[in-house]
């Protein structure tokens, strides 16, 4: 289905009554100018912090969110982000609307970090670990890559690591770098840059 211009989202239909509702569940085509789209995998906070995560994201240009439980994430975390899952669903929708963007960004749960890893891979994702221990900055590490205000091209797709309070633990750095990702400390860059490379080596 095409629900903004050139842009072309795989769906399901979770009901088929008065008012049809259809997920999205993932892009499949977009225009080559449509620039980066933006992926935040957010180890999980506490449960009420994730609600002003999934509003203020999508407010300010999100396109997918998905939470992912952390060695620092509170116990349970992944079979309680399961109860709330629709109502976060329903902020992205309603923060969609409000600040009209042109989808709604889709919001899911990843079980294990390395079938999330080889997804990214598989679909070409930059991904950028935020840690503060890191010794490159976030604007530097868009700048490594390429990434210019204003500037035109290619498709790229960003995901961004944000680890919960306390951040990540050093063996989930070790796995995540490991596995090519850059790493970087939150700088003053906005991570919202709609062009940059693809890649998936550590600067």
């Amino acid at each position: 289905m095409q629900v903004a211009p050139g842009r072309v989202w795989e769906g399901r239909v979770d009901d088929m009554g008065h008012s049809p509702l259809i997920r999205l569940v993932r892009v499949l085509e977009e225009p080559a100018s449509w620039g980066m789209r933006i992926l935040l995998v957010q180890g999980i906070p506490a449960l009420p912090k994730v609600d002003d995560i999934i509003d203020k994201g999508t407010q300010v240009g999100v396109d997918e969110f998905v939470l992912i439980a952390a060695e620092a994430s509170p116990s349970g975390a992944i079979d309680k982000a399961e109860s709330r899952l629709e109502r976060w669903r329903r902020i992205s929708r309603e923060a969609a609307k409000q600040s009209r963007q042109p989808a709604v960004p889709a919001v899911t749960l990843a079980q294990r970090p390395d079938d999330l890893i080889r997804r990214l891979v598989q679909e070409v994702w930059w991904s950028l670990v935020l840690d503060p221990a890191a010794d490159v900055s976030l604007a530097d590490a868009l700048r490594l890559r390429g990434c210019e205000w204003g500037s035109q091209g290619t498709v790229r797709r960003f995901a961004v690591w944000v680890g919960p309070e306390g951040g990540w633990a050093s063996d989930e750095l070790s796995l995540f770098l490991g596995a090519g990702n850059w790493h970087g400390t939150a700088g003053s860059a906005h991570p919202a840059c709609r062009d940059g490379g693809a890649g998936g080596r550590r600067p």
